[in-house]
């Protein structure tokens, strides 16, 4: 996991420290931001392999319009929101927005690690087997990349 840099972007200093506890063991490099603005300075100075965002930041529901933001410059770079917004319109409309997760708060230190260094080794594996294009693995992580998840067809409601 080395090498591996995250920016998490939140408004309260006590989920950024909570987050960078739970992940200083790992590796991981971890930026943080708790505004847009920085966080746009930041990306021009690092590319980063995640996003973990906070939707509201200054001001209710930034975090959407930032993570559409990124969505812009890195399509395929994984996003997680972690928010205080709970109900279904929300967590639809973060995962509609260009997340890729969706966590809670409060939330647990243990999961979002998990879920944090789950995605980090994928995005690995699927980077690592580019230079192979005939390899299984980038196939199939393509195809469900880009699945129309909870289409019609899929028998999913």
């Amino acid at each position: 996991m080395n090498n591996q840099k995250i920016l998490v972007v939140d408004d309260d200093i006590s989920i950024r420290r909570l987050i960078w506890k739970s992940l200083q063991s790992t590796g991981v490099l971890i930026y943080q931001s708790d505004s847009i603005e920085k966080t746009l300075d930041i990306m021009t100075r690092v590319t980063f392999d995640l996003f973990l965002l906070d939707i509201s930041l200054e001001y209710e529901n930034d975090g959407y319009h930032l993570a559409q933001l990124i969505r812009a410059d890195y399509p395929l770079t994984p996003i997680i929101f972690i928010s205080g917004k709970k109900s279904e319109t929300d967590i639809i409309n973060g995962l509609e927005t260009g997340a890729d997760y969706y966590i809670t708060k409060p939330f647990s230190p243990n999961l979002l690690r998990a879920q944090i260094l789950s995605t980090l080794q994928r995005m690995k594996t699927i980077q690592s087997q580019k230079a192979n294009p005939n390899s299984r693995v980038l196939k199939e992580s393509i195809t469900l990349f880009w699945s129309p998840w909870g289409s019609k067809d899929s028998g999913c409601s």
